[in-house]
């Protein structure tokens, strides 16, 4: 019994024990984090699809994974994307050889974790250039496919981009004869290399003219461009501008081009009679047949002076197709490196602002020339004593192009400064007159330092306007005289210029004018001995002085005459440099006199002078002289010499004044009429 009771105590005592325990809550379970495996790092081939596989990844537990794959890295040119990248298995293309890095990241309800891995990416095996022909309607790449030095791909027929495409650094595009490459309005060309791995576009032979080369016809995206690029052996016909050319752009084509060779071409490297320069640098054109370029001149700003326009061109530089050039800032025309010219081959109209850089050369096809026209228009061309600028016919032949015309402008920009114009004058300006720089219609300008020769007329004619600015100029072996001004403009005038150096007449002529102004003018003696020739009658209306030593010479049956009571006329030479008013010819009666009406000012005085040849016809005094007064008029007359008159040699009848005196004595020299009339 006792044993029975023990028993039962025990039983019941474990069922007490047994209920505590199942009172108590579990014990908790930590979580585990899963294993992430992206796979083995393997090689991929650039245009074949490559399926990353992450379904080696687990959990510690079987519990259930989430997927997410993402690009690291990639190489700086790719546009690679991933696709299925929330599942196990992942899926690229890869478009640009190199590494890519790809991150596996896998997930369970707690914890994730990361693995890595490597494609590494080269070309296709190369089994030849890839046939390329027809239309590109869609985003396109051109990669590298073949190995360094080996045709990527090979143009059969011509391609007509109307999408865009992105051409890799180092691939090469080779064209069979007589293709082409369009860009039309919706297309757009991205053809970028680098220093090391260029771009090239070239035929299959390499002849010059074997393919016809690059168009742009109408592609207005700011995204062309072509840099580190070499075109080569194009110009197989003409292109849709009308040109033979590697590259051509029409109907406002816009491109940048930078750091490119366009090369053997059988027309001209490259041609824009109308389209857009974004960005212009550092090129080479060598071996085309016309010249590196042909541009529309409002493009000249553009260009740079570090590229390369002299290797074997037909022309080493840039002809220009003319055209008006209007903008709101100034342009710049760059000198071009290696002694390449600017050939402008159509008229140029100046608008607004342009700057010529010194040592830029100019040269004029024929019959053609520059316009400065408008108020606000200006030519600025200054050189310096080792770098002229210069303007000058392709043909080194007098009248071999037109010149240089100012109109209207009155900016005080204009300025020529060490200039040389020279083979000038092909046909008459707006100024009336053949001339190497001509203005007209108030244009004023400033010419410093400057030579003009070999000019079919005049070296410079003022039909209108004035100088700012005349010094130190030379003009030599000019068909014309050095210059034909009006008198108002030669107080502009130094003594330092020299206007005698082989010209049909050494010196200046002066046409019928008037000068009237608030200041004293002074006409110069130049230094050189050359003279005035009056070529029309010239009227002063306010006082001019004339150096001592200068000459002036009258056309037939021409004068100077001094009207107004203000004006007056100075002329006071030294004994060893008189002032000479005489004849073209000398013949008595040559040319018509000088004439004094109303003046009274004790300014008027003639000293140490020689007045010959007048009295052509009749002066208001009703009589032929060398000198006449009249209307009260007075002058003062001193060390003078009067002869060879084909009349009086001086008349100062009733109301008059002849101011002499007797110690500085009037000579008197085989005067027709007689020496002196005053009654």
């Amino acid at each position: 019994m006792r044993t029975l009771n023990h028993l039962l105590i025990i039983f019941f005592s474990m069922l007490i024990l047994w209920a505590c325990e199942d009172d108590q809550a579990p014990a908790p379970v930590t979580p585990e984090a899963p294993v992430a495996k992206a796979g083995a790092d393997v090689n991929g081939t650039i245009g074949q699809k490559v399926v990353l596989d992450g379904s080696q990844s687990s959990d510690p537990k079987g519990a259930t994974l989430t997927y997410l794959w993402a690009i690291k890295t990639k190489p700086q040119t790719s546009t690679a994307a991933l696709v299925k990248s929330n599942e196990a298995k992942a899926e690229f293309t890869p478009d640009v050889e190199g590494a890519y890095t790809f991150e596996l990241t896998v997930s369970n309800e707690a914890k994730s974790a990361k693995d890595e891995v490597i494609i590494t990416v080269a070309p296709p095996a190369y089994t030849g250039c890839t046939p390329v022909s027809g239309s590109i309607t869609t985003p396109t790449t051109w990669i590298k496919r073949a190995p360094q030095g080996m045709v990527d791909y090979c143009i059969s027929e011509d391609i007509y981009l109307s999408s865009t495409l992105t051409i890799e650094p180092g691939v090469i595009i080779e064209f069979e004869d007589g293709r082409k490459m369009n860009i039309d309005n919706s297309g757009v060309i991205k053809a970028i290399g680098t220093e090391n791995n260029r771009i090239v576009f070239t035929g299959k032979e390499k002849t010059k003219g074997y393919w016809k080369g690059i168009e742009m016809s109408a592609s207005e995206s700011e995204d062309n461009e072509f840099s580190y690029v070499d075109i080569a052996y194009a110009g197989n016909t003409v292109h849709i501008t009308g040109y033979k050319a590697g590259l051509s752009l029409r109907n406002s084509s816009v491109v940048k081009i930078k750091n490119t060779v366009i090369s053997h071409s059988a027309g001209y490297g490259m041609v824009v009679p109308s389209g857009k320069l974004i960005e212009f640098s550092q090129n080479t054109f060598s071996n085309n047949t016309a010249a590196a370029m042909f541009i529309t001149s409002d493009l000249i700003g553009k260009l740079d002076a570090e590229t390369q326009f002299a290797g074997s061109n037909g022309r080493d530089g840039v002809e220009v197709d003319g055209g008006s050039i209007d903008y709101e800032t100034e342009q710049l025309w760059p000198a071009l490196k290696d002694g390449s010219k600017f050939f402008i081959m159509n008229d140029v109209y100046i608008y607004s602002g342009v700057k010529v850089q010194e040592g830029a050369v100019l040269e004029f096809a024929l019959n053609k020339g520059i316009r400065v026209d408008g108020a606000d228009a200006y030519l600025i061309a200054k050189g310096t004593a080792d770098k002229k600028v210069v303007f000058s016919g392709i043909e080194k032949e007098k009248g071999a192009w037109r010149g240089i015309e100012f109109n209207v402008t009155t900016n005080t920009k204009n300025q020529l400064d060490y200039v040389d114009v020279s083979y000038a004058g092909g046909v008459v300006h707006i100024s009336g007159y053949r001339a190497g720089i001509s203005s007209r219609n108030s244009a004023t300008y400033t010419i410093t330092n400057s030579t003009i020769s070999n000019t079919l007329g005049y070296g410079i004619a003022i039909g209108g306007g004035s100088f700012e600015q005349f010094a130190n100029n030379t003009f030599s072996n000019n068909t014309g005289a050095a210059m034909i001004i009006p008198a108002n403009v030669i107080g502009k005038l130094d003594k330092a210029s020299r206007f005698k150096d082989g010209n049909a007449k050494e010196g200046i002529e002066i046409y019928s004018s008037n000068v009237d102004f608030t200041t004293e003018q002074l006409w110069p003696a130049f230094t050189d001995g050359s003279k005035y020739f009056i070529m029309d009658r010239v009227y002063i209306y306010s006082g001019v002085k004339i150096e001592e030593g200068a000459v002036l010479e009258f056309a037939t049956d021409k004068s100077l005459y001094v009207d107004g009571a203000d004006a007056y006329l100075m002329a006071r030479g030294t004994a060893n440099k008189k002032i000479i008013f005489t004849g073209m010819e000398k013949a008595k009666g040559f040319w018509k006199g000088i004439e004094f009406n109303v003046t009274q000012s004790i300014k008027n005085e003639f000293d140490h002078c020689e007045i010959s040849y007048g009295g052509s016809s009749n002066h208001i005094s009703g009589f032929k002289s060398n000198v006449s007064l009249r209307n009260n008029a007075s002058i003062k007359m001193y060390n003078t010499k009067v002869s060879d008159s084909n009349g009086w040699g001086i008349v100062a009848t009733g109301g008059n004044t002849l101011e002499t005196d007797a110690a500085k004595p009037i000579t008197y020299e085989n005067n027709t009429a007689g020496n002196l009339k005053t009654n």
